[in-house]
């Protein structure tokens, strides 16, 4: 049987198409094999988690304050600021882990040491595509009892800039003002959080 060229461009565009489409996040793989699911399960190291807080006061007087937790290949810190005044300063080592299984259920487990004081976590959670259908582009990650899943990684909303079967690039971005109808008062909290996660399976 002869195929042109034409014809054969054709039926490769015919299959490339639905695999290109599963690109859902910026940095994700131009083409998988894979289901954003069947990535997305498994065992995975947490190498990256960084966490910043930002709170704005515009009374009794201006005063802005900054909490901000870096987590990089097993070492971190936690730095507290007060009007551009650190206040408080830990270092700490850790590593944590997390399972996501077929059926939406996780598990997430940790280890770190906080300036001398060891912690220990280990905790079942859950994790769900925020879209529904193919828009699977956001994720909520959260512990059954709803508080923070430990000190490394808290959990939460999450855009997917990155799902490839060995990698997961977590971002969130938060915004929200506050005014004190009694005193006036308005404040601003901006969070910004990252995680990066490399396959352990």
């Amino acid at each position: 049987m002869n195929i042109n060229k034409s014809s054969l461009f054709f039926l490769i565009a015919i299959v490339l198409i639905p695999l290109i489409s599963c690109k859902k996040g910026s940095d994700d793989p131009a083409i998988s094999f894979r289901s954003r699911n069947q990535r997305l399960e498994g065992k995975w190291n947490i190498v990256e988690s960084n966490f910043v807080r930002t709170l704005a006061s515009n009374l009794p007087s201006p005063d802005t304050s900054t909490t901000k937790i870096i987590f990089n290949d097993g070492k971190g810190i936690q730095e507290v600021k007060t009007s551009g005044v650190v206040v408080n300063s830990l270092n700490y080592v850790g590593s944590a882990q997390i399972q996501f299984n077929k059926d939406g259920s996780a598990h997430y487990d940790e280890s770190s040491n906080v300036s001398g004081t060891t912690i220990q976590v280990g905790c079942d959670a859950t994790w769900s595509w925020i879209q529904s259908g193919k828009s699977k582009q956001a994720m909520m990650i959260e512990s059954g009892n709803g508080s923070s899943l430990g000190y490394l990684f808290s959990g939460g909303n999450f855009t997917i800039t990155k799902l490839s079967h060995k990698e997961i690039v977590l971002e969130s971005k938060y915004t929200g003002v506050n005014k004190d109808a009694s005193t006036g008062e308005i404040n601003t909290q901006s969070t910004v959080r990252y995680c990066r996660l490399e396959r352990a399976d």
